[in-house]
């Protein structure tokens, strides 16, 4: 295999693994905020993109199989992390569709039926 592809393989696979790491210490914040995710998922799709990038260059030179599993494998890396980020993204818009009203901007509670009646009489 040739010195500068291993070299690629060696630096998109380190690049998957840190992005790996920074997903992790991201999910581990208690004030993760659904933007942040959005910008990490951005960031892993990026990423995903180049590796797919550089196996159609693999294929157009002939690139030994080797090559192919190891890319093979940091692609299948970049998935796993969509799929926890996606996953997560879906939570933090669920709990924040939970929240009662007054997180949500509302200034207090809801009138009750007998304080909308008062106010129509």
């Amino acid at each position: 295999m040739p010195q500068k592809l291993i070299d690629l393989l060696r630096e998109h696979g380190t690049l998957a693994k840190l992005m790996a790491a920074e997903v992790r210490l991201a999910l581990e914040d208690p004030d993760l905020t659904l933007a942040s995710v959005a910008e990490l998922n951005k960031r892993i799709e990026e990423g995903q993109q180049r590796i797919r990038a550089l196996v159609d260059t693999m294929k157009a030179s002939d690139a030994p199989q080797a090559a192919f599993q190891v890319a093979q494998a940091i692609s299948e890396l970049w998935e796993q992390l969509i799929a926890t980020t996606a996953y997560n993204a879906r939570t933090l818009q669920t709990l924040e569709l939970l929240k009662p009203e007054e997180q949500q901007g509302d200034v207090g509670p809801s009138p009750t039926s007998t304080e909308l009646e008062e106010k129509v009489a």
